[in-house]
């Protein structure tokens, strides 16, 4: 699978959370859509960040990865 496939994927992600029905957690709407990633799964986090709709979390899960603050940063 290449990067359009995940792409697209990604895409298809965010056109149904955009749909559904926010979560409240004490009194606070939860995002619609939550990205967790990895350094072994997704090497370029940033790529994918950009595509999210606007509102959705990303928890960047470094597991000791050498550049790990500046990507979480990025």
């Amino acid at each position: 699978m290449g990067l359009q496939h995940d792409f697209d994927e990604i895409e298809l992600l965010s056109r149904t959370a955009a749909g559904l029905r926010p979560w409240a957690f004490g009194g606070k709407p939860a995002p619609r859509l939550m990205f967790f990633t990895d350094p072994a799964r997704t090497p370029d986090p940033e790529a994918i960040a950009e595509r999210l709709p606007r509102g959705s979390a990303v928890v960047y899960r470094a597991f000791g990865a050498a550049q790990a603050e500046a990507t979480a940063r990025a």
